[in-house]
C-alpha cells in the first residue's frame, strides 16, 4: 500500500465530512419553494 495509515484514515475522514457538508446544501436547496416554481 502507498498510503500510510494515518493518510488514509484523514481522508477518509475529510471524505466523510465533505459528503456530509454536500449532503446537507442539497437539503437546503430541496426546501427552498422558489426552486420548484
Amino acid at each position: 500500500m502507498l498510503l500510510s495509515e494515518d493518510r488514509f484514515g484523514t481522508i477518509m475522514v475529510l471524505h466523510h465530512f465533505v459528503n456530509a457538508y454536500i449532503y446537507k446544501i442539497i437539503l437546503k436547496l430541496e426546501n427552498m419553494p422558489n426552486l420548484h416554481k
